[in-house]
């Protein structure tokens, strides 16, 4: 995942300190002005502050002749909503930062997966794997199911290696969320499928 912190010093464009998840930018096919108004809106939107033209320039400092065009565009592309004349981010826009904060999240109270599996193997690949899984698997299956895992490897005292990558866990082709823990051992609840972290046959 690509973060750019782009302060105010460095920039005519953006105004206020703005994180910006270029991954989700990119797939999402705009200009970092663009993200920056969309999350401008749901800032104001969450804090029930008012909106237009001119507190979006203040906000991002996109020019205000801009704003209406750049709005309509983000609407037309289904990451803006108009509900009663008033502009909303709409469930695609808000879907794609959810998911990525449940994977990843340093809430000690709530970790996402990436940190109760210890932050193992490639994230970008993790994370692709999980938006996989939660298409039919509740979220909170999954983290259970990983920190029965997790904690079942370090009782048994396994070395760093011989813990699978969060990616392969994920897989939805070997639904290693299904793995049944029992002292140590791994054994599958329903027939017998290949182990692709051993390597051989479970």
């Amino acid at each position: 995942m690509s973060i750019t912190i782009t302060p105010k010093s460095q920039t005519s464009e953006i105004k206020q300190f703005v994180t910006i998840n270029n991954r989700i930018r990119v797939k999402l096919g705009i200009t970092m002005e663009e993200f920056c108004v969309c999350q401008a809106i749901e800032e104001l939107r969450a804090k029930s502050k008012p909106l237009g033209k001119y507190i979006l320039y203040k906000e991002t400092s996109v020019p205000e002749e801009q704003i209406n065009d750049m709005v309509n565009k983000l609407v037309a592309i289904g990451l803006l909503e108009k509900l009663d004349s008033k502009v909303y981010v709409s469930v695609k826009w808000k879907t794609e930062f959810s998911l990525d904060k449940e994977f990843d999240n340093n809430d000690d109270m709530d970790p996402g997966l990436w940190q109760i599996f210890r932050r193992r193997g490639n994230k970008a690949a993790a994370l692709s794997m999980y938006k996989k899984a939660v298409k039919t698997v509740p979220i909170d299956t999954l983290k259970k199911a990983a920190v029965n895992y997790i904690t079942a490897k370090e009782e048994e005292g396994a070395e760093f290696k011989h813990i699978m990558h969060l990616s392969s866990w994920l897989n939805p082709q070997f639904r290693h969320w299904e793995d049944e823990i029992q002292t140590g051992k791994i054994e599958k609840q329903k027939g017998v499928l290949n182990d692709e972290w051993q390597g051989k046959s479970a």
